[in-house]
């Protein structure tokens, strides 16, 4: 073996990276792997390229617009170092923690500094500095780390403790160090317990996510040892309400969480008992031929899932190529949801809660849409559990079925982030068809793939075909690394942009360049670059620049006012302004005819809208507030502000829509609206938000 130079973990990273990958690889997609800063790779690039040229091997090059690759020579001269035989895994800050916390969370004793210290191969000020943010979060929640001459150990109310560990734990991340650090009391109750999920899914024909399974048995895996100590629920606390307990008694899955309880002595704890079923009923299903629960709230559920597609189709004016697998995975969701928010364990889920931000036009809908789901389980969802549910509607608005080669999808997370996944996948790449998404487990037991490649959120063997591994919500870089791969492997061609790059850098390194500029523009022009259609709009106005007093207006109900004429006298400021013709306000009524009232989308609010078209000339948006409500459509559905948006195109008025939301989410604020006889009272209310 070579004897490697003197590399620091970081520039050790940085070499593992280039080595795993033959393609250049994005700076940003760099610094986003190595978790640091664009400015702190490029020095971390600069100072590995000084010691490599010190040993006489090249360094990584840049590839004008495409980023940094190892060349070949040097690939083989430092693969023989075997790099990642001598990198020390580092534990992330949010990760020593989460090792921290399971240490007092499935202790059977007294914690100490130093063992902690020994645990994760850091300082006892390092541990120091971990547990003063931990105890920061866990102060949130009532909960303390207290110490005495024995130690520190964890003190708050069992069902709390639990709820914090539902809220930290990652599984993922923490099993596998766990288990690297011999940890054999979670590896016994982590056998066990997938011993017998495995039998209650083969007698319910309902299988979990891979995700799902780890959560289950990672959570009780902890639990069980805390159950074998004596830390038990306290009689009454779980679940919440009576109603729920009796629900949760009469279903099957109570019977088999009544069997495991029977192992740790606690069958006749109806609290311990129902707080393993609602584990199961809570858990994400990607494949079932029964559905969790049962009676009225199977059926309930059912019927809010055909709602929410009907009202999402409407509010985003789509439809969906495959709408019974969309409503059969949205009802296993949405089932799946219920329960979670029934038992207190709605989830934090940070890829959820990005589509917040990156598509938040799906966000928006999907929020608007779950209006009646939201009252049925009796609370609003939080931004995770929605960012979960618009996965599904994402998916949707984003296939674009292809041809060609084909890919199997492997994903271990549940069907929302699965089926979000393939739909990037098949919107950046829409040369490639998917198939799948399958578990891990699944792939293990194919003896061939008749797919052309296999791209995998997780690590797995290569059978017959190449396997790439992917990010479970991609970002920009990473797409362009894909894309790479999949190139450089035969799957897909290159693109006009990769191929203009590539053909400058050949031009560059064999001619001297005069105008660069110049150039670029021809070579352009003989690739047939076709120009980027511009979408009708541009800009993002404010809800306080839409809703003015000049598009506020107030009415008293008589006799003759129907939803109809309402919503005419509500869109009145737009057609005088201009922003719409009278024709638009005749398709919101026709849309209402045909589709029933789903622009109902909270207690006594319409959002009147049609599909942007030749009778919307700018985006507008107006206010009728009555005096008191009348009906829309029948008598179940009351109406008392009413309003009226004209969309140019499916973003500009989606800054205004967000503010709306968070308006009407606010039971305060939606009364001062009601309640408003001028436009200022409306007007302040809404700069307060701004």
């Amino acid at each position: 073996m070579e004897k490697a130079i003197d590399l620091s973990e970081r520039e050790k990273q940085l070499l593992i990276l280039f080595l795993d990958h033959q393609e250049a690889i994005p700076i940003d997609e760099i610094a986003r792997r190595l978790t640091i800063s664009q400015r702190s790779t490029y020095s971390k690039l600069s100072k590995l390229s000084k010691k490599l040229l010190g040993s006489n091997i090249a360094p990584p090059r840049n590839v004008r617009g495409s980023g940094y690759y190892l060349p070949p020579e040097s690939r083989e001269q430092i693969r023989k170092w075997h790099l990642k035989n001598s990198v020390q895994p580092r534990l992330r800050s949010s990760l020593r923690r989460q090792l921290i916390f399971w240490q007092f969370f499935a202790a059977k004793q007294h914690v100490t500094i130093n063992q902690l210290a020994i645990l994760t191969g850091y300082s006892r000020n390092t541990i120091i500095n971990d547990l003063a943010k931990l105890r920061q979060e866990l102060a949130t929640d009532n909960l303390e780390i207290v110490g005495d001459q024995h130690g520190l150990q964890l003190v708050g109310t069992e069902l709390t403790i639990r709820r914090f560990a539902d809220h930290i734990i990652h599984p993922h991340d923490l099993f596998p160090v766990l288990i690297s650090r011999h940890d054999e009391a979670i590896a016994t109750h982590y056998e066990r317990i997938a011993n017998w999920l495995r039998d209650v899914q083969q007698y319910m024909q309902r299988y979990f996510s891979d995700d799902a399974i780890q959560q289950i048995c990672m959570m009780y895996s902890g639990i069980s040892e805390r159950i074998q100590q004596g830390k038990t629920l306290s009689p009454g606390t779980f679940p919440h309400s009576d109603y729920t307990r009796q629900q949760m008694i009469s279903q099957v899955e109570y019977e088999f969480a009544r069997d495991r309880m029977r192992e740790l002595g606690q069958a006749a704890n109806q609290d311990e008992v129902c707080y393993l079923e609602g584990m199961l009923l809570s858990s994400t299903v990607k494949q079932a031929k029964s559905e969790a629960g049962g009676g009225v709230t199977n059926t309930h559920v059912r019927q809010l899932t055909k709602q929410i597609i009907k009202t999402f189709k409407q509010l985003a004016q789509v439809s969906f190529a495959d709408e019974d697998k969309l409503e059969a995975d949205l009802f296993r969701h949405l089932l799946a949801t219920y329960y979670r928010v029934k038992t207190n364990r709605q989830v934090d889920d940070k890829l959820a809660k990005q589509l917040k931000v990156s598509y938040q036009d799906v966000y928006l809908y999907t929020k608007m849409a779950l209006g009646d789901f939201a009252r049925f389980v009796g609370t609003d969802l939080n931004e995770s559990e929605i960012g979960l549910i618009s996965m599904y509607f994402g998916a949707e608005l984003y296939k674009q079925r292809t041809k060609k080669q084909t890919a199997l999808l492997v994903c271990s997370a549940g069907i929302g982030t699965s089926y979000f996944l393939k739909a990037q996948l098949e919107a950046t790449i829409p040369e490639l068809v998917q198939h799948g998404p399958i578990t891990k487990y699944e792939y293990q037991h194919l003896t061939t793939i008749k797919e052309d490649v296999v791209l995998s959120t997780v690590s797995i063997e290569t059978k017959n075909k190449p396997v790439i591994l992917v990010d479970s919500v991609l970002s920009e870089g990473s797409v362009v690394l894909l894309q790479r791969k999949l190139i450089r492997n035969g799957i897909v061609s290159q693109s006009l942009d990769q191929r203009l790059s590539a053909l400058l850098d050949v031009i560059e390194a064999n001619t001297q360049v005069k105008n660069y500029e110049a150039l670029v523009t021809g070579v352009k022009d003989i690739l047939s670059q076709q120009p980027k259609s511009v979408e009708k709009g541009g800009f993002e106005p404010l809800l306080s620049e839409l809703l003015t007093d000049k598009t506020i207006k107030f009415a008293k109900v008589t006799a003759d006012l129907d939803w109809q004429r309402a919503i005419a006298l509500a869109a009145d400021p737009l057609v005088r302004g201009g922003e719409i013709q009278p024709a638009y306000i005749d398709e919101i009524v026709a849309n209402v005819n045909e589709n029933g009232p789903y622009i109902n989308i909270g207690p006594g609010v319409a959002l009147a809208h049609a599909q942007p078209g030749p009778s919307v000339n700018n985006l507008g948006m107006s206010l009728l507030v009555l005096d008191r409500p009348i009906d829309l459509v029948d008598d179940q559905h009351p109406i008392q502000l009413i309003l009226v948006l004209a969309a140019v195109d499916s973003k500009s008025h989606l800054k205004a829509l967000s503010e709306l939301t968070q308006i009407l989410g606010d039971n305060d604020k939606l009364q001062v609206m009601m309640q408003a006889t001028n436009a200022e009272t409306i007007e302040q209310l809404i700069k307060e938000g701004e």
